[in-house]
């Protein structure tokens, strides 16, 4: 499950469970783990990162998955190394559509 607090039906760690079951019901399919993935796009920060993990270790305490890691964007990958635990970064990609 790719969570993320800063989107407006997870914003804690109780929406998000709820949000979970719904996809688990409707895919058929349980979760294994979390990804952390709590963003605002290009305008994420370090800070608004490492903010974010206590809200992904709240949903793993409540629906007793492991988070995997957490996602983040090149841009800030080098200043959360070593601060956050299984830290992946990830490259974004912009579509022009």
């Amino acid at each position: 499950m790719v969570i993320n607090c800063y989107r407006p039906l997870t914003r804690d760690a109780k929406s998000t469970i709820e949000v979970m079951k719904e996809i688990e019901i409707a895919g058929k399919i349980p979760f294994t783990g979390i990804v952390n993935n709590s963003n605002l796009g290009e305008d994420t920060t370090a800070d608004d990162v490492i903010a974010s993990c206590e809200y992904a270790k709240q949903v793993s305490e409540m629906s007793g998955l492991p988070v995997i890691c957490t996602a983040v964007s090149e841009k800030v990958y080098k200043s959360l190394e070593g601060k956050i635990q299984d830290l992946l970064p990830l490259r974004l990609q912009n579509k022009n559509f």
